[in-house]
């Protein structure tokens, strides 16, 4: 690893997942190794073991859909520590059997229900959430572990069964189980109190309806509001808040249309920042009217085109006294062009997708959500971070609207980084630069910012 790189804490996450997937995998493959001594013991046929396997297996699937709902109302890490928990308690119960009924409610009911929570979407879920550069690899990983589960988990079971019975394995594997939950609640993280900063979840009034938002308070009256990318959520934006709070600059960070928890637009379609910076626009009146004097945009990947949107837009641009943007898509039209090369598509096939997904949004063409080609009315002083490998963004379209605003925009490139990945592959030169950024152009003093 280069000097001054550490870890992003998305890899945490994404370990820590492995191995809640892997522990779960053993538990459901704990039936496999149970028919024999079961069979055994209680005389039940292999019919009736089955039936409570079957149960287990119908629960395990079901769940899914629910339990996704459930993640983004209460949060990954509760729902996560919960299912755990039943499983464990589920398992741990085991050795009190005694009735064939008691095997289909603890094995076929609570064990289908705590492992359907951490079912086969969580991978995918994970992985979209903490990751954009390697998302199939993330999802392939976790989603193997399924199997390494099973590798780990049966001959153990099956030796522990022979030399000390299957009471005792119940006991081992509940155990096992239940020694990840601390470790679980210590490290899975998706909310600014976990990274140890005080917060309140609000809701910003907006003409589709209550708009969610995370409020960060600290002493300044100039106010951050940070919007995220498409595909992504408000927790793309925790990374920043170290800085900002140390700054005593309150943060808002906002989810807009069709977010989970958040009301649809109309069609039930993102709009690429064209009807998104009506949303931004709600939040900067909630923060004006709530102590807010002034106003710094935080804009990630199309969130950045939501905080131009509102700067071409909104008559609340004058309020506005920075900007960050961190791999913002600025230019719909590059970016469809580059996806079409990565896939070997002819020109002709990106023309047709321009004019396709701008009819979806109800526009005529990509230009009044295209940054380079828009005239802005007002560039505050912005800082524009950008990765040279950006798989997602064209570089050179950035490097474009620097060009555009000399006087305005600082592009910072971060060689080797992905989409919106600056930050992980050096934080240490992230963090100095938003903070001097910020200090220079607020007019910060030793007490803070605003």
């Amino acid at each position: 690893m280069r000097p001054g790189v550490r870890l992003h804490y998305a890899w945490v996450i994404a370990a820590v997942t492995f191995v809640v997937i892997v522990l779960t995998a053993g538990v459901r493959a704990a039936p496999s190794v149970l028919i024999v001594p079961l069979e055994g013991e209680f005389q039940w046929s292999r019919a009736t073991i089955s039936f409570a396997v079957g149960v287990n297996l119908l629960l395990y699937g079901a769940i899914g859909p629910f339990a996704a709902a459930i993640m983004d109302r209460f949060g990954v890490r509760r729902t996560m520590c919960l299912a755990m928990t039943v499983t464990t308690a589920a398992v741990a119960l085991s050795p009190l059997m005694r009735e064939a009924w008691q095997l289909v409610l603890i094995w076929g009911v609570a064990v289908g229900l705590g492992c359907g929570f951490i079912g086969a979407y969580l991978s995918a879920y994970i992985a979209a959430r903490w990751f954009r550069a390697r998302q199939g690899l993330v999802i392939g990983v976790l989603t193997a572990g399924n199997a390494a589960g099973q590798l780990v988990f049966l001959p153990t079971m099956a030796t522990l069964i022979t030399h000390a019975g299957w009471r005792l394995m119940s006991l081992v594997l509940a155990g096992s189980v239940a020694a990840f939950v601390p470790v679980l609640l210590l490290l899975m993280r998706e909310q600014p109190a976990d990274l140890g900063l005080p917060y309140r979840s609000i809701r910003y009034s907006d003409p589709l309806g209550p708009m969610p938002a995370w409020l960060i308070p600290a002493a300044g009256s100039t106010w951050v509001i940070s919007v995220h990318g498409l595909d992504s959520s408000r927790a793309e934006a925790l990374r920043a808040l170290p800085v900002l709070h140390n700054l005593g600059l309150p943060d808002m960070d906002i989810g807009y249309r069709n977010d989970a928890g958040a009301p649809s637009s109309p069609d039930h379609l993102y709009h690429l920042g064209a009807s998104e910076w009506l949303d931004l626009q709600a939040a900067a009146r909630y923060a004006l009217s709530h102590g807010a004097h002034s106003l710094v945009l935080y804009g990630y990947s199309m969130g950045g085109n939501i905080v131009e949107s509102f700067m071409a837009h909104s008559a609340l641009a004058t309020k506005v006294r920075a900007i960050v943007l961190d791999a913002p898509a600025l230019d719909w039209y590059q970016i469809l062009e580059l996806a079409a090369e990565q896939r070997d598509l002819p020109g002709v096939f990106s023309a047709v997708v321009e004019r396709v997904v701008a009819c979806r949004i109800g526009l005529s063409s990509l230009d009044p959500i295209d940054h380079l080609v828009t005239q802005l009315r007002s560039v505050p002083p912005t800082l524009l971070f950008q990765g040279t490998a950006d798989s997602l963004v064209p570089p050179r379209s950035n490097l474009e609207f620097a060009r555009k605003y000399p006087r305005s925009v600082t592009i910072e490139l971060f060689s080797g980084a992905n989409h919106v990945q600056s930050w992980n592959v050096n934080p240490g030169r992230y963090d100095r630069v938003l903070s001097r950024f910020l200090r220079t152009h607020l007019g910060c003093s030793t007490a803070g910012c605003g």
